[in-house]
């Protein structure tokens, strides 16, 4: 498991979740995008408009939990960006709010870093500065297919539902956010159709 000590100060925070499929980028595969507040951190929405059309150089992205916590709660996503500027940028998960994403973007393997300022909803954005980001899946935690699982068990739990409810409610959940994050867009089924 990849544990660390987070570094709280300036920690990016969500304003608002979604996702976009495109047919020429990840196969037309659901990518999600993140609505960023910037506001502290102004290298970042430099870096934004600065590769609005190419993505940036030398990025390494990590899943990680803070090691001096045992809330099992929060995952962080960190960006260590190389180039053209080294920074570090940590994004807050909230698990009960953003696991979902936060699965989707390990599904996805990648997701759009878009600031608040090109748009507070994804649509908003869909013409204006973003950057993809790769996020290889082997950077994900090792635990984390448990991690979700006991987060989405014990929501359904605080929803009234028995241990065995919630565990059947918890596995049909994932087996359909899963199978929409990996659905094929139109064009991508029937170019694979006529391959065929």
């Amino acid at each position: 498991m990849k544990r660390r000590h987070i570094n709280t100060t300036n920690m990016l925070k969500i304003v608002r979740d979604g996702a976009i499929a495109m047919p020429d980028i990840g196969d037309g595969r659901l990518i999600p995008v993140l609505i960023i507040d910037c506001d502290t951190r102004r290298d970042l929405f430099d870096m934004v408009m600065a590769h609005e059309d190419t993505p940036p150089g030398d990025v390494t992205v990590t899943w990680a939990k803070d090691f001096f916590s045992f809330n099992t709660k929060r995952v962080y996503l960190i960006i260590d960006f190389k180039k053209p500027v080294e920074t570090e940028a940590i994004i807050e998960f909230d698990l009960e709010k953003y696991g979902g994403i936060a699965d989707l973007i390990i599904t996805a393997r990648a997701f759009y870093f878009q600031p608040k300022e090109s748009g507070a909803r994804v649509i908003e954005g869909l013409t204006k500065p973003k950057i993809l980001i790769e996020v290889p899946y082997g950077a994900k935690l090792d635990n984390w297919d448990s991690i979700l699982h006991n987060m989405l068990v014990r929501k359904f739990r605080k929803q009234g539902a028995s241990k065995k409810e919630a565990k059947t409610a918890t596995q049909q959940h994932l087996k359909k956010w899963r199978s929409m994050a990996l659905r094929e867009s139109p064009t991508q089924k029937e170019d694979d159709d006529e391959g065929n």
